[in-house]
Formats: C-alpha cells, sequence, structure tokens
C-alpha cells in the first residue's frame, strides 16, 4: 500500500512540475483589448452553442482567460468542446 501511495505521489508532483513549467513558457498579455473575442463569438457557430452564450458567458470567460492569437492552450477536460472552438477561433492556426 505504500509503494501505491508513494507512485500517486510522485504522479501529482510530476503534474505539479509540468504545469509550472507550461505557465514558464505562456505568453503575457499586454493588451487584453485586442483579443479577437467578439469575432470568434460572432463566427458561424452550431445553433446549441449560441442558446448557451446567454448561461456560459463567452466573453467574460475568455477576457478572463486572455487567450490571445498564437499561443498555445490546453483546454483540460473539455466536455463537448464549447469554449475548445472559440479558444481555437482565437489563437487561430499559429496556436
Amino acid at each position: 500500500m505504500d509503494n501505491m501511495r508513494a507512485v500517486a505521489y510522485i504522479c501529482v508532483l510530476a503534474q505539479c512540475f509540468a504545469f509550472s513549467a507550461a505557465l514558464a513558457q505562456s505568453n503575457p498579455i499586454h493588451n487584453p483589448s485586442h483579443i479577437p473575442i467578439d469575432a470568434a463569438i460572432a463566427s458561424e457557430r452550431m445553433p446549441a452553442d449560441r442558446v448557451e452564450d446567454a448561461w456560459r458567458k463567452p466573453r467574460e470567460v475568455l477576457t478572463f482567460l486572455e487567450v490571445a492569437p498564437g499561443q498555445h492552450v490546453l483546454d483540460f477536460y473539455a466536455g463537448p468542446g464549447y469554449y475548445s472552438e472559440l479558444i481555437s477561433r482565437i489563437v487561430g492556426p499559429t496556436g
């Protein structure tokens, strides 16, 4: 049982180190007003996603996340991909 606990701790520590390395490589956003969030929200999307906009508040969430063109973003536990689609439109083909 102690071996299992040690393995679990090692896995958690490895994930923490990997996450901290990813944060260290992120590009700081100097002017969030240039984020093309409105264009991503206004783009052609599934009607069901547009209905969810009212309660998911994509403009507020994506502004808070400070997603910008060219960034590499991981949508962990993306579920049906509502935000994944919007984020991919914002980061563009180089992100």
